[in-house]
């Protein structure tokens, strides 16, 4: 019975060598979890990333339909010149800023109903169009549309004014 025993120096030396090799497992297990850690962070960052734009995507499309939804409120359907509500509020705008007068000229279309009753609805919406695309020519930023018989009631008040002062004096029907 041959038995060699190890002498302490090599069993110190194989412990050294079992130790340094599960320091190596460890220190590779856990650098493969620090890379997997680093990877989803990569991802996740990706992903916020891409949320983000995704997000301002979004909001912009939406405030473009804000925008859109507003001009049409503000809008005649069939004219395309601004209707009362865009009327209104400007007037309100001109009273807030402390506009020092304001004078509205109202238009009637004398014998219209007579266009729509002999030609029917779709001429009489022609010559609006017209009536419209001449005026704006002449005065967009203040045209506007009101329809029926209601009355164009002004948001502020007016200061009288002398003869000339920043108007034209009334000279009969116009012609455009």
């Amino acid at each position: 019975m041959s038995l060699q025993l190890l002498a302490d120096d090599e069993i110190a030396h194989i412990g050294m060598g079992a130790s340094l090799m599960l320091l190596m497992l460890l220190t590779l297990r856990l650098t493969t979890l620090q890379n997997e850690n680093i990877a989803q962070l990569v991802h996740s960052r990706f992903d916020v990333e891409v949320e983000q734009r995704r997000a301002r995507r979004a909001e912009t499309v939406a405030n473009e339909e804000k925008s859109r939804a507003r001009e049409i409120a503000n809008t005649d359907a069939l004219t395309g010149i601004a209707n009362r509500r865009a009327f209104l509020g400007s007037l309100d705008a001109l009273a807030q800023a402390g506009h020092p007068g304001i004078a509205v000229a109202i238009l009637d279309l004398d014998g219209f109903k007579p266009i729509n009753d002999t030609f029917g609805h779709e001429t009489g919406d022609q010559v609006l169009i017209e009536v419209s695309v001449r005026l704006a020519g002449r005065v967009a930023k203040w045209l506007s549309r009101s329809l029926g018989r209601r009355r164009v009631r002004p948001a502020v008040s007016l200061r009288r004014r002398g003869p000339g002062d920043d108007c034209l004096p009334a000279s009969g029907p116009a012609h455009f």
